[in-house]
């Protein structure tokens, strides 16, 4: 087996820290899937997304300042106190007017994918896993994953730091390569945005202080107020895969910021309201491999070193086997990936010291779950101060196998198995290697099964088939087919067939359209040849014909009419309504005959009419002139040759030259009943109307004087009028 290499991560401290507070005496916290982290001077928020930012309010006892127009002003980004005056003045980012600008992303490939803005862009699915507190320091551990690739983020603050550092790990959990991997981190500075002491200016000096390659791979790019109290933010890493940018704002692509393509990647106190970003070239990882790399937010300036050293992840630990076998011999060697002066080893398996001032461990008797631990103490070129770092490998042991296979094969067969052939019954063991390069001892029991033989007789109607083991038969015959029994083994099965004849018989029926014809149980309507197939006394088709032809019904319809009060008669019946009538003969072929009558009735006429007629006119009726008072009727056909009656009430009326409206009764009125004009002998018009002219106008009698009036009424078809005067004798 070619020795594998095991990728450990151990992180070199190379300053000493003194710790303020308690053990014990601060809120972190878990709260909503949002981790709180609160230590001596830094409060940090990661949201359910794993960006810097909190998507509920902060916890009471925290110190958020945002109030941006993203954001509540309880919600929490990154905040510090680099006064250390008990959190009096303090400073911080993200949460401030303006656009809420933080998170992180990945290019893989031609795709890039973010979680930024509170959460708003999350394209990464993950949520916070886990929070703890120690005296060391405060820590949040997000996890999620994309096509694939799986992350996870540790975030934690130092005790008494004024920085806090992000571990990150990425691990290929597919069977297949993932090439072109680029890790990025994103923040607007606005840190002296609402800080007390500040002019509220978003510009801030950028300025690239460190930038990959150097010899020890430090990536920082700075931030400072420049109108503020120079509050700082600082963005870095001691890691040959990063670079660090200023330029952009909602920057979203990791591979364009490591490579620079539209960004600023060298340059100092360069004032600008841009965004500050970090990148790291992975590259490709192969299938399970992972890779880890950290960087820092430093609030700081004077714990710049301290928190890119925090970031040195530099000792590998390679192991002459990545798969143990239990009692296998493995030799693990630790490495440190930068110069390191004067290194001292110590190794130990669960808390026991093993092996010391060596870079090699070698073991046979490890066993399943196992810690190893290697701790190396050194000083380095980048951090010269000696220090020491201790990483723990939890031992996976794998165990040898067993396995019995039980095989039955028919006689004459074989099997093989581990590479070899067997034929007669008994049990064989083969030693071979299984999935954890382990040994594994396989057992074949392996006994022999009889093949068997039957016979069978069928008979079937002439035109059907046969179905025997998969295959139609439809002529008399002895077939074999070789199948395979219950055991698994041959079956000789043998098919004797014989033929039985089917019978056929022919019906000739007529039918009226309409009609039906019950033929074997079914109703026929329809002209055609039908065939029923029926079974007949040896079991085969009986195929009964039925040759149906149809006699068509006739029909006719009549269309009369009769004067109202006659009586029409249609085969034999008598109508004295209007409407439509169906008779139902038998035509001459026997069928039903439909005789329709459409009748329709025709008025008879009856009219009453009142006329007027003054003396002197008269009214010329049917042929009849008529002059004086009087009822008249007449008779006459109309053009359908019916009845029509009109009755005439003639009434001659008599104009009196002479009215007295004095109220008595007599001659107060005059000619009521038609319409009248009155007018004055000055023409001013005094009544008009049908209920007769009383003598007054406006409701007053008038004087007693000839008035002039006209008369209108309706002689024949036109309107005539009758014009002269009447005196108004005595009111």
């Amino acid at each position: 087996m070619n020795p594998a290499r095991v990728l450990v991560v151990l992180m070199f401290n190379l300053y000493c820290i003194h710790h303020i507070s308690a053990a014990g005496s601060f809120n972190t916290q878990l709260l909503n899937g949002n981790a709180f982290l609160q230590s001596d001077y830094v409060e940090v928020a990661v949201g359910p997304c794993g960006n810097f930012a909190s998507t509920i309010d902060a916890p009471t006892g925290f110190h958020p300042r945002g109030n941006g127009m993203n954001s509540r002003p309880r919600q929490l980004g990154f905040v510090a106190n680099p006064a250390k005056d008990n959190w009096t003045k303090y400073i911080g980012d993200y949460f401030l007017p303006g656009t809420p600008e933080e998170g992180f992303g990945l290019s893989i490939g031609a795709y890039n994918y973010n979680n930024n803005l509170i959460c708003s862009l999350s394209q990464i699915p993950g949520s916070v896993i886990d929070v703890q507190s120690t005296p060391q320091e405060q820590s949040a551990t997000w996890q999620g994953s994309i096509n694939g690739l799986a992350i996870t983020a540790k975030t934690y603050i130092p005790s008494g730091a004024i920085y806090f550092v992000t571990q990150v790990t990425l691990t290929n959990t597919t069977l297949s390569p993932i090439d072109s991997i680029y890790y990025m981190r994103n923040v607007d500075p606005d840190q002296g945005v609402n800080t007390p002491g500040s002019t509220y200016d978003y510009l801030t000096y950028n300025s690239i202080i460190y930038q990959t390659p150097n010899s020890c791979g430090k990536a920082l790019v700075s931030a400072t107020t420049k109108n503020g109290s120079g509050e700082y933010l600082g963005l870095g890493s001691m890691d040959a895969r990063a670079k660090v940018t200023t330029g952009g704002f909602n920057n979203r692509n990791a591979k364009a910021i490591w490579t620079g393509y539209g960004f600023s990647q060298a340059g100092t106190n360069y004032a600008a309201d841009n965004a500050i970003s970090i990148a790291f070239r992975i590259g490709s990882l192969k299938p399970n491999e992972s890779t880890t790399f950290a960087y820092a937010y430093i609030l700081n300036s004077e714990d710049l070193e301290k928190a890119l050293v925090a970031t040195n992840l530099g000792l590998n630990i390679n192991a002459s086997k990545l798969s143990v076998c239990q009692g296998d011999s493995v030799t693990y060697t630790a490495a440190s990936l930068v110069k390191a002066t004067s290194p001292v080893y110590e190794w130990k398996i669960n808390g026991t010291i093993v092996g010391t001032n060596s870079n090699t461990f070698s073991t046979n008797s490890l066993a399943n779950n196992d810690v190893l631990s290697c701790k190396i103490t050194a000083a380095t070129e980048c951090s010269p101060v000696t220090t020491s770092a201790t990483t723990d490998i939890k031992i996976k042991v794998n165990q040898p196998t067993f396995s019995t296979t039980r095989v039955s094969i028919c006689r004459g067969d074989s099997c093989h198995f581990n590479g070899k052939k067997y034929g007669a019954a008994g049990t064989y063991i083969a030693h071979i290697t299984n999935v954890a390069g382990c040994d594994s001892a396989a057992t074949l029991i392996l006994s022999i099964k009889e093949p068997t033989s039957s016979t069978t007789k069928v008979s079937i109607c002439k035109g059907d088939s046969y179905t025997f083991n998969g295959k139609a038969y439809n002529l008399a015959g002895s077939y074999t087919a070789h199948l395979t029994n219950s055991v698994g083994c041959d079956s000789a099965a043998t098919l004797i067939l014989t033929i039985k004849e089917p019978t056929t018989s022919t019906t000739k029926v007529s039918i009226c359209r309409g009609d039906t014809y019950k033929f074997n149980g079914v109703n026929y309507t329809a002209a055609g040849t039908f065939v029923a197939h029926l079974t007949n006394s040896v079991g085969c088709d009986s195929a009964a014909v039925l040759e149906l032809s149809l006699k068509e019904p006739s029909s006719s319809t009549t269309n009369s009419s009769y004067c109202r009060g006659d009586t029409y008669m249609f085969a034999g019946f008598a109508y004295n309504a209007a409407g439509t009538y169906l008779v139902h003969l038998t035509n001459a072929v026997g069928c039903d005959s439909a005789a329709t009558l459409v009748l329709k009735e025709l008025p008879v006429y009856y009219k009453e009419q009142t006329l007027h007629m003054f003396k002197g006119d008269s009214y010329k009726i049917n042929g009849h002139i008529y002059a004086d008072n009087g009822d008249y009727t007449d008779t006459f056909k109309t053009i359908d040759g019916c009845d029509s009656v009109i009755v005439s009430h003639l009434y001659t009326s008599v104009i009196p030259n002479t009215i007295s409206p004095n109220g008595d009764g007599v001659n107060d009125v005059f000619l009521k009943g038609l319409h009248v004009k009155i007018y004055n002998r000055n023409g001013l018009l005094l009544h008009e109307g049908y209920d007769g002219w009383d003598g007054k106008f406006n409701g007053r009698p008038v004087a007693r004087d000839t008035y002039f009036y006209i008369v209108y009424y309706e002689y024949a078809t036109e309107t005539k009028t009758k014009e002269g005067y009447v005196v108004v004798a005595k009111q």
